[in-house]
Protein backbone atom coordinates (compact mmCIF):
# COMPACT_ATOMS: atom_id res chain seq x y z
CA UNK A 1 0.00 0.00 0.00
CA UNK A 2 1.32 3.36 -0.94
CA UNK A 3 1.65 5.58 1.54
CA UNK A 4 1.65 9.62 1.39
CA UNK A 5 3.69 12.01 2.92
CA UNK A 6 2.28 15.55 3.66
CA UNK A 7 4.15 18.75 4.36
CA UNK A 8 3.54 18.57 7.85
CA UNK A 9 4.70 14.37 8.56
CA UNK A 10 7.53 15.44 5.49
CA UNK A 11 10.45 16.58 8.16
CA UNK A 12 9.67 13.90 10.70
CA UNK A 13 9.79 11.21 8.55
CA UNK A 14 12.97 12.39 6.84
CA UNK A 15 14.50 12.29 10.52
CA UNK A 16 13.46 9.39 11.25
CA UNK A 17 14.81 7.55 8.20
CA UNK A 18 18.07 9.36 8.73
CA UNK A 19 18.22 7.95 11.77
CA UNK A 20 17.13 4.75 10.87
CA UNK A 21 14.99 4.66 14.00
CA UNK A 22 13.74 1.05 14.80
CA UNK A 23 11.48 2.36 17.83
CA UNK A 24 10.13 6.58 18.43
CA UNK A 25 8.90 7.25 21.49
CA UNK A 26 6.16 10.25 22.10
CA UNK A 27 8.91 12.41 23.51
CA UNK A 28 11.23 11.83 20.72
CA UNK A 29 8.34 12.79 18.27
CA UNK A 30 7.81 15.78 20.16
CA UNK A 31 11.71 16.87 20.14
CA UNK A 32 11.29 16.81 16.37
CA UNK A 33 8.43 18.96 15.86
CA UNK A 34 9.89 21.49 17.87
CA UNK A 35 13.21 21.08 15.75
CA UNK A 36 11.31 20.96 12.55
CA UNK A 37 8.86 23.66 13.79
CA UNK A 38 6.04 21.17 12.86
CA UNK A 39 2.53 22.52 12.82
CA UNK A 40 0.11 20.12 14.00
CA UNK A 41 0.32 20.01 17.36
CA UNK A 42 1.96 16.67 19.07
CA UNK A 43 -1.21 14.31 19.28
CA UNK A 44 -2.00 15.52 15.96
CA UNK A 45 1.16 14.88 14.74
CA UNK A 46 1.24 11.10 16.18
CA UNK A 47 -2.58 10.24 14.82
CA UNK A 48 -1.22 11.56 11.24
CA UNK A 49 1.76 8.82 11.16
CA UNK A 50 -0.42 6.45 12.60
CA UNK A 51 -2.60 7.21 9.70
CA UNK A 52 -0.71 7.11 6.96
CA UNK A 53 1.29 3.85 8.57
CA UNK A 54 4.69 5.50 9.19
CA UNK A 55 4.52 4.60 12.49
CA UNK A 56 2.45 1.25 14.22
CA UNK A 57 1.42 0.59 17.78
CA UNK A 58 3.84 -1.77 19.76
CA UNK A 59 1.71 -2.28 22.61
CA UNK A 60 3.36 0.08 25.47
CA UNK A 61 2.14 3.49 25.70
CA UNK A 62 3.95 6.12 23.90
CA UNK A 63 6.10 4.03 22.10
CA UNK A 64 6.33 3.34 18.57
CA UNK A 65 7.53 1.13 15.68
CA UNK A 66 8.89 2.99 12.94
CA UNK A 67 8.29 1.85 9.42
CA UNK A 68 10.63 3.03 7.52
CA UNK A 69 10.22 3.92 3.88
CA UNK A 70 12.18 0.43 2.77
CA UNK A 71 9.23 -1.64 3.69
CA UNK A 72 7.32 -0.93 0.96
CA UNK A 73 3.88 -0.51 2.40
CA UNK A 74 2.83 0.30 6.29
CA UNK A 75 3.86 -3.19 7.61
CA UNK A 76 4.98 -3.34 10.97
CA UNK A 77 7.92 -6.30 11.28
CA UNK A 78 5.67 -8.60 12.68
CA UNK A 79 8.84 -8.73 15.62
CA UNK A 80 7.24 -10.76 18.76
CA UNK A 81 10.35 -9.33 20.99
CA UNK A 82 9.01 -5.61 20.01
CA UNK A 83 6.90 -5.04 23.21
CA UNK A 84 10.52 -5.62 25.43
CA UNK A 85 11.89 -3.20 22.78
CA UNK A 86 9.41 -1.01 23.61
CA UNK A 87 9.90 -1.24 26.98
CA UNK A 88 13.20 -0.56 27.45
CA UNK A 89 13.32 2.21 25.06
CA UNK A 90 10.91 4.12 27.06
CA UNK A 91 12.42 3.35 30.51
CA UNK A 92 16.32 3.80 31.88
CA UNK A 93 15.49 1.93 35.47
CA UNK A 94 13.73 -1.31 34.04
CA UNK A 95 15.51 -4.43 34.55
CA UNK A 96 13.94 -6.81 31.71
CA UNK A 97 15.84 -9.08 30.10
CA UNK A 98 14.84 -12.44 27.45
CA UNK A 99 14.90 -15.47 29.90
CA UNK A 100 13.68 -19.07 29.97
CA UNK A 101 12.82 -20.85 26.50
CA UNK A 102 13.15 -17.17 24.31
CA UNK A 103 16.68 -17.02 25.62
CA UNK A 104 17.84 -20.74 25.26
CA UNK A 105 16.74 -19.82 21.43
CA UNK A 106 18.22 -16.29 20.82
CA UNK A 107 21.74 -18.32 21.83
CA UNK A 108 20.63 -20.75 19.75
CA UNK A 109 20.45 -23.76 22.29
CA UNK A 110 17.13 -24.64 20.94
CA UNK A 111 16.04 -25.01 17.69
CA UNK A 112 13.11 -22.63 18.54
CA UNK A 113 11.90 -20.67 21.30
CA UNK A 114 7.97 -20.61 22.83
CA UNK A 115 5.15 -18.83 20.94
CA UNK A 116 4.65 -16.63 23.69
CA UNK A 117 8.07 -14.74 24.20
CA UNK A 118 9.40 -15.02 27.94
CA UNK A 119 11.09 -12.11 29.43
CA UNK A 120 12.33 -11.91 33.30
CA UNK A 121 12.50 -8.72 35.40
CA UNK A 122 14.10 -8.22 38.74
CA UNK A 123 11.17 -8.79 41.31
CA UNK A 124 10.47 -5.33 42.46
CA UNK A 125 10.34 -3.55 38.88
CA UNK A 126 7.13 -2.45 37.53
CA UNK A 127 6.52 -3.92 33.68
CA UNK A 128 4.59 -1.55 31.26
CA UNK A 129 0.65 -3.21 31.17
CA UNK A 130 1.68 -3.41 27.39
CA UNK A 131 4.78 -5.36 28.04
CA UNK A 132 2.84 -8.28 30.43
CA UNK A 133 -0.51 -8.43 28.13
CA UNK A 134 2.43 -9.22 25.20
CA UNK A 135 4.23 -11.36 26.65
CA UNK A 136 4.92 -14.14 29.25
CA UNK A 137 6.80 -12.18 32.09
CA UNK A 138 8.14 -13.98 35.16
CA UNK A 139 9.84 -12.29 38.13
CA UNK A 140 13.50 -13.67 38.90
CA UNK A 141 16.40 -11.63 40.32
CA UNK A 142 19.78 -12.90 38.41
CA UNK A 143 23.18 -11.77 39.33
CA UNK A 144 25.01 -12.34 36.01
CA UNK A 145 24.95 -9.63 33.38
CA UNK A 146 23.01 -10.29 30.08
CA UNK A 147 24.50 -10.75 26.56
CA UNK A 148 23.23 -8.23 24.17
CA UNK A 149 21.95 -10.20 20.89
CA UNK A 150 19.97 -7.81 18.49
CA UNK A 151 20.06 -5.29 20.73
CA UNK A 152 18.03 -6.94 23.75
CA UNK A 153 19.84 -7.96 26.83
CA UNK A 154 19.36 -12.31 27.02
CA UNK A 155 20.16 -14.15 29.93
CA UNK A 156 23.58 -16.30 29.82
CA UNK A 157 23.35 -19.75 29.84
CA UNK A 158 24.23 -20.39 33.60
CA UNK A 159 21.29 -17.20 34.53
CA UNK A 160 18.80 -19.83 33.00
CA UNK A 161 20.17 -23.00 34.87
CA UNK A 162 20.42 -21.24 37.81
CA UNK A 163 16.85 -20.02 37.40
CA UNK A 164 14.85 -23.17 36.06
CA UNK A 165 16.39 -24.68 39.65
CA UNK A 166 15.60 -21.50 41.56
CA UNK A 167 12.17 -21.37 40.54
CA UNK A 168 11.26 -24.96 38.97
CA UNK A 169 7.37 -23.33 38.72
CA UNK A 170 8.10 -20.74 35.99
CA UNK A 171 8.87 -23.56 33.35
CA UNK A 172 6.35 -23.39 31.43
CA UNK A 173 7.71 -26.55 29.40
CA UNK A 174 9.93 -28.87 31.10
CA UNK A 175 9.94 -31.73 28.39
CA UNK A 176 11.49 -29.10 25.90
CA UNK A 177 13.85 -28.11 28.89
CA UNK A 178 14.92 -32.03 29.37
CA UNK A 179 15.47 -32.35 26.00
CA UNK A 180 17.88 -29.33 25.61
CA UNK A 181 19.17 -29.40 29.38
CA UNK A 182 22.89 -31.31 28.01
CA UNK A 183 23.39 -28.78 25.31
CA UNK A 184 22.01 -25.68 28.14
CA UNK A 185 25.19 -27.14 30.66
CA UNK A 186 27.74 -27.92 28.08
CA UNK A 187 27.78 -23.53 27.40
CA UNK A 188 27.96 -23.33 30.91
CA UNK A 189 31.06 -21.88 32.81
CA UNK A 190 31.60 -23.04 36.58
CA UNK A 191 32.80 -19.41 37.05
CA UNK A 192 29.64 -17.89 35.83
CA UNK A 193 27.51 -21.18 37.70
CA UNK A 194 29.36 -20.17 41.17
CA UNK A 195 28.40 -16.01 40.55
CA UNK A 196 24.76 -16.84 39.59
CA UNK A 197 24.46 -19.03 42.86
CA UNK A 198 25.31 -16.50 44.68
CA UNK A 199 23.18 -15.80 47.49
CA UNK A 200 20.85 -18.49 46.60
CA UNK A 201 19.03 -20.85 49.31
CA UNK A 202 20.83 -24.22 49.58
CA UNK A 203 17.48 -25.61 48.27
CA UNK A 204 18.24 -23.48 45.12
CA UNK A 205 22.08 -25.77 44.85
CA UNK A 206 20.22 -28.88 46.22
CA UNK A 207 17.78 -28.55 43.31
CA UNK A 208 20.45 -27.63 40.46
CA UNK A 209 22.10 -30.64 41.44
CA UNK A 210 19.02 -32.96 41.40
CA UNK A 211 18.61 -32.15 38.14
CA UNK A 212 22.39 -31.95 36.34
CA UNK A 213 23.77 -35.10 38.47
CA UNK A 214 23.77 -37.09 36.04
CA UNK A 215 24.01 -34.91 33.14
CA UNK A 216 26.99 -32.45 34.31
CA UNK A 217 28.44 -34.30 37.28
CA UNK A 218 31.64 -31.85 36.74
CA UNK A 219 29.59 -29.18 37.62
CA UNK A 220 28.50 -30.11 40.92
CA UNK A 221 32.17 -30.09 41.93
CA UNK A 222 31.99 -26.11 41.29
CA UNK A 223 29.37 -25.46 44.17
CA UNK A 224 29.98 -28.56 46.04
CA UNK A 225 26.24 -29.16 46.71
CA UNK A 226 25.12 -31.27 49.86
CA UNK A 227 22.01 -33.41 51.05
CA UNK A 228 19.78 -31.67 52.63
CA UNK A 229 18.50 -32.29 56.01
CA UNK A 230 15.20 -31.16 55.21
CA UNK A 231 13.28 -32.32 52.64
CA UNK A 232 13.53 -30.05 49.13
CA UNK A 233 10.65 -29.95 46.86
CA UNK A 234 11.33 -29.57 43.41
CA UNK A 235 7.94 -28.28 42.22
CA UNK A 236 4.48 -27.14 44.12
CA UNK A 237 4.13 -28.75 47.40
CA UNK A 238 1.86 -31.85 46.16
CA UNK A 239 2.33 -35.79 45.50
CA UNK A 240 5.11 -36.39 44.55
CA UNK A 241 5.93 -38.08 41.27
CA UNK A 242 9.43 -40.07 42.65
CA UNK A 243 11.90 -39.40 45.54
CA UNK A 244 15.40 -38.87 45.37
CA UNK A 245 17.00 -39.73 47.70
CA UNK A 246 20.63 -38.70 47.18
CA UNK A 247 19.24 -34.96 47.16
CA UNK A 248 15.94 -35.55 49.51
CA UNK A 249 14.07 -34.22 46.89
CA UNK A 250 9.81 -34.31 45.86
CA UNK A 251 9.79 -34.30 42.42
CA UNK A 252 6.25 -32.94 41.94
CA UNK A 253 6.94 -31.63 38.20
CA UNK A 254 8.74 -33.15 36.02
CA UNK A 255 8.02 -36.03 33.49
CA UNK A 256 10.53 -37.81 33.60
CA UNK A 257 13.64 -38.28 35.97
CA UNK A 258 17.10 -36.13 35.24
CA UNK A 259 18.95 -39.31 36.33
CA UNK A 260 16.14 -42.52 35.08
CA UNK A 261 15.45 -40.63 31.70
CA UNK A 262 12.40 -42.80 31.77
CA UNK A 263 8.64 -40.92 30.98
CA UNK A 264 6.96 -41.23 33.86
CA UNK A 265 3.43 -43.15 32.60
Amino acid sequence: MTRKITPSLAAIVEELELEKARLVTRQHLGKLRAKNDTKPALPHLVRDLKAQGWIASTGVRGVYEFVPGSRAGRYPSGDPLQPLRAALADSDTLKAAVALGSAVAMLNIADRGPDRPEVAVAPRSKPPRGLVQRMRVVRYEWRLPTTLIDGLPVHQPATILVHIAHRPTQVRSWGAVLEILPALTEAVTPDALRRELTGRPTATSTRLAYLIASIAPNLLTTFAPQRSRGLVWFGPRRRSLRYDNDWNVADTILPMSPSAGKVLV
